[in-house]
């Protein structure tokens, strides 16, 4: 035992090692991580919850509602009192909480496939190139993964009886507990008790148990508080719509999200090969463990992709990365199945050949990337001019229309709201009239948002201004923006 613990002491470390050697300075465009930032800013300071700087613009929803849930903001608060806003603290506490969340993915898993098998996955999981972006971004994914996994291992522990006996009341209500933390860390985290229910109902002989509801007590009460005076899902659920055409868009780019989970940096063709040898493993382990009764390793993500697909914004590979540590859970459970009744030896051949296959894969893709900071982003000297000028050149009550208004809000410390498409100009104007919009900053090269916002979208940052330049003064500009001050 002592053998194994230390060895998966060295993985965790080795992992820990080359996640270090990524981190880079500065962070990329998608501005989540400023509102987070912001709301963990509100909470040392004291200041009401909501009051970011970032004003909501009802024309462009999708980039984020008023607040965020909590949770993420609650993680951060504690370095943001110790060292204010340092990129590089929080990078290391989302590095830290993927070291927890691969210890949990092995507790979880070490019991339903051996040891080995679950520092295989660990390390798979833990060395997959997503978390080359997780680990570079301060955001709720890593979080919330963290608590997800906390939450299985807590259930797991409450219903480690036999069968017929009660579970463990005080771990049931933790998993309440963790539930209530995952659901404030992101929204998504609202299907842990309702799938906990009902893999208790199903293991009572279809009966309700009364210590099951617990947890659904202890996160009702949780969750209703972070509603009153946090934050409120109402924008999220406003979003939901039953639209086939995205439904099946959904279902095509996530299933993609999966195929680049085995992306080796050059050959796409070999990317396909390995999961559709994977694919097979992994639907045989998962009707299996259905087939002997469904857990809430099983519940858990049907529920949750569902959910995803359903949900009309395209989220890319961030919501599925928690599936992952599963995924591969079906694919070891999987190869288990097809192998066991071939002899040992030509088990052990087809194992090592996995393994190299895929460690040959990761290796390639470890040359693929890019150690040196980030060329796009916050840091980059031409941002950093822009926040500079806004902050030291504007009104204390200057409000900004920028692409990424939270990240203008973080640095400048000035209210801030995002361009929209609009069908006249004079809506446009008439929305800017309503919040006082005093200065616009325009793109003036497509590539630093490409990846993260409608190409249409940026070039209209130009061309709105381009067509009444009479009611626009030129305050600033560098190669990738300009500001200028409404007249």
């Amino acid at each position: 035992m002592r053998r194994e613990w230390a060895l998966v002491l060295i993985l965790l470390a080795a992992i820990a090692a080359i996640r270090a050697l990524e981190l880079r300075p500065g962070h990329e465009w998608g501005c989540d991580f400023a509102m987070y930032i912001m709301h963990a800013e509100n909470l040392v300071e004291g200041v009401p919850y909501a009051e970011t700087g970032y004003i909501y613009n009802p024309s462009y929803g999708s980039l984020g509602p008023k607040t965020y849930p909590p949770g993420t903001a609650m993680f951060l608060a504690p370095l943001y009192a110790a060292f204010g806003l340092n990129l590089w603290a929080f990078k290391l506490e989302m590095m830290a909480c993927l070291l927890g969340s691969l210890a949990l993915i092995y507790l979880n898993f070490r019991r339903i496939v051996g040891p080995w098998p679950a520092a295989a996955i660990v390390a798979t999981f833990g060395l997959n190139h997503y978390m080359y972006d997780w680990v570079n971004s301060v955001g709720s994914d890593l979080p919330f993964i963290l608590l997800v996994y906390a939450w299985f291992l807590a259930v797991a522990w409450a219903y480690r009886v036999p069968r017929g006996a009660p579970p463990h009341v005080g771990l049931l209500a933790l998993s309440g507990l963790l539930a209530a933390a995952a659901y404030s860390t992101r929204s998504l985290g609202l299907v842990l008790v309702p799938m906990l229910l009902v893999y208790d109902f199903g293991r009572n002989g279809w009966k309700p148990g009364w210590r099951s509801l617990v947890a659904l007590a202890i996160f009702c009460c949780l969750a209703l508080l972070q509603t009153l005076f946090l934050h409120s899902d109402n924008a999220y659920i406003s979003f939901f719509q039953f639209k086939p055409d995205v439904i099946v868009y959904h279902l095509f780019e996530y299933t993609k999200r999966f195929i680049v989970f085995w992306n080796n940096g050059y050959v796409p063709a070999l990317t396909i090969l390995v999961f559709l040898i994977m694919l097979p493993a992994a639907l045989v382990g998962f009707l299996a463990r259905l087939v002997r009764g469904p857990t809430v390793y099983e519940l858990v993500p049907m529920c949750y992709m569902l959910l995803v697909i359903v949900f009309p914004f395209y989220q890319g590979a961030r919501y599925i990365v928690p599936l992952l540590p599963l995924y591969l859970l079906y694919i070891v459970v999987g190869w288990q199945i097809l192998l066991e009744s071939l002899p040992e030896t030509f088990r052990r051949r087809v194992v090592a050949v996995l393994v190299l296959f895929v460690a040959g894969s990761y290796a390639a893709r470890l040359t693929t990337l890019d150690l040196g900071p980030m060329r796009e982003g916050i840091g980059k000297p031409e941002t950093v001019a822009l926040f500079d000028e806004v902050r030291g050149h504007t009104p204390a009550d200057a409000v900004v229309v920028f692409l990424k208004p939270r990240a203008m809000a973080l640095f400048t410390g000035r209210k801030s709201t995002v361009w929209n498409f609009a069908e006249h100009d004079q809506q446009l104007w008439d929305y800017w009239k309503s919040i006082h919009a005093t200065h616009v900053v325009v793109a003036e090269r497509d590539e630093p948002f490409l990846l993260l916002e409608d190409p249409k979208l940026i070039a209209l940052t130009r061309e709105f201004v381009a067509r009444q330049p009479e009611r626009f003064e030129r305050q600033f500009g560098n190669g990738d923006f300009t500001l200028y001050r409404i007249r």
